[in-house]
């Protein structure tokens, strides 16, 4: 993420392909008493994670429900429940997120670590957000301030075990958004007071830290590819929503324009970038990206999808599949949809 020129208005034949030309939509279901199913990561096996809501009538109403759905079944083997159980989901099938134990401040977990944010910091709020293929984990802690309020630092569980914060310059509030086989994290902050700036997305790898490029506002990283591309959003000078994609040191503004604002929620290191668009009335409507065809709404490339309104495509695996969440017969739910041979 270096500091080079934006670029827009595709297509950029040079850059990458065309997407599928048509995908297989498939409903993620409801639970028995008609809760949706929910996708929160989708890894490159096809295996989605999701979240279920709580029984109607449960007394802990603030509970939610870890699910993972893989070759048409779902379990819920080791996912505690918990406001936001589950968060990340690795390519070999690790889970993290963070639950609640009885009465207490929210712990991280990850399925190999147990609950380590009860260990390390057994009084803080915690979460794990991110887990890789080797059993790396990212995530933040509420740590104390001097004045008796928190602020968010992000932490890193290396492969071995090891422990560290995450500090990028300049700032004071850190949330750890994901992280890749490589190791590279995504981060988000926002700045020290008087610093004359506002919230950056930073990319750290091997002990440095890649701040990516603004298009005149704040920015928000969202989503890491194997390769390091970073997808988001960031805000124009005027305060528009545009969905951005940080790639091999250039910088996609993926707006579509004509009043509407956008949001990049995942991409794959093919250039496919999914995410929402919003219209003036702020109307959701799920769209996929590619340099090739630039912005289309993923409803014209799902087969068989009577019925269906897509709203917001939330992830996207190296194969090019992509999971989200939308209304069917204007009720939400969660679907995945597959590239058709």
């Amino acid at each position: 993420m270096l500091n080079n020129p934006v670029r827009s208005n595709p297509p950029f034949p040079d850059e990458g392909q065309a997407g599928p030309v048509a995908y297989l939509l498939t409903d993620l279901g409801v639970l028995p008493d008609e809760s949706p199913l929910l996708p929160v990561a989708l890894n490159d096996r096809g295996e989605v994670a999701a979240h279920g809501l709580s029984p109607a009538g449960e007394p802990d109403s603030w509970k939610a429900y870890g699910y993972l759905l893989k070759d048409g079944r779902r379990s819920q083997h080791g996912i505690p429940p918990g406001r936001t159980p589950l968060a990340g989901l690795s390519g070999t099938g690790l889970l993290c997120g963070a639950a609640r134990r009885g009465g207490s401040v929210l712990h991280a977990w990850a399925t190999h670590l147990g609950w380590f944010g009860a260990d390390f910091w057994p009084d803080r709020d915690s979460c794990c957000t991110g887990v890789n293929a080797r059993g790396a984990a990212t995530g933040h802690v509420h740590a104390p301030t001097d004045d008796g309020g928190t602020r968010r630092r992000a932490f890193l569980v290396a492969d071995c075990g090891r422990i560290s914060l995450l500090q990028p310059p300049c700032a004071d509030e850190i949330t750890a958004v994901a992280i890749n086989d490589a190791g590279e994290v995504l981060l988000n902050s926002t700045p020290e007071k008087g610093a004359g700036y506002g919230t950056r997305t930073w990319r750290w790898s091997n002990g440095r830290f890649h701040l990516a490029e603004n298009i005149g506002g704040d920015t928000w990283g969202v989503a890491l590819t194997p390769g390091g591309c970073v997808a988001g959003h960031a805000l124009t000078p005027l305060g528009e929503r545009h969905a951005i994609f940080w790639c091999d040191g250039r910088t996609y503004d993926l707006n579509p324009g004509g009043g509407w604002e956008s949001e990049a929620l995942a991409a794959n290191d093919a250039r496919v970038v999914a995410g929402r668009m919003l219209d003036p009335r702020g109307e959701s409507q799920a769209f996929r990206w590619t340099p090739a065809e630039g912005m289309r709404p993923l409803i014209d490339l799902a087969a068989y999808a009577e019925g269906w309104v897509l709203q917001k495509a939330s992830c996207l695996n190296e194969r090019g599949q992509i999971a989200g969440t939308g209304l069917y017969e204007g009720r939400r739910r969660g679907f995945l949809l597959t590239p058709a041979e």
